[in-house]
């Protein structure tokens, strides 16, 4: 058995790593409903519950957590993006 041969015989076929790509993709995505949930609701309902007369600095930072917390969450949707392109190489 040649070299070149041992080394493609290796290699794992194109399907396992397209399926590799879409299944993290696809838990990235489904993993945004319980980071919303768990994680932004409670920021959420605090925020809703604040009378716009009642806001005052702390509101404020309550408001640049939720965006932060936010962009946690765009960015699971961008790496489950990046998952998906790199299935489709």
């Amino acid at each position: 058995m040649s070299e070149s041969s041992s080394v493609s015989a290796r290699r794992r076929p194109r399907w396992v790593a397209v399926l590799v790509g879409v299944f993290a993709g696809a838990l990235l995505i489904l993993a945004n409903w319980p980071y919303t949930l768990l994680v932004i609701k409670p920021t959420n309902d605090r925020l809703h519950a604040i009378m716009p007369a009642q806001s005052d600095a702390g509101t404020r930072q309550m408001i640049v957590s939720w965006g932060h917390l936010h962009a946690g969450r765009s960015a699971l949707g961008v790496a489950a993006t990046l998952c998906f392109l790199w299935a489709l190489r």
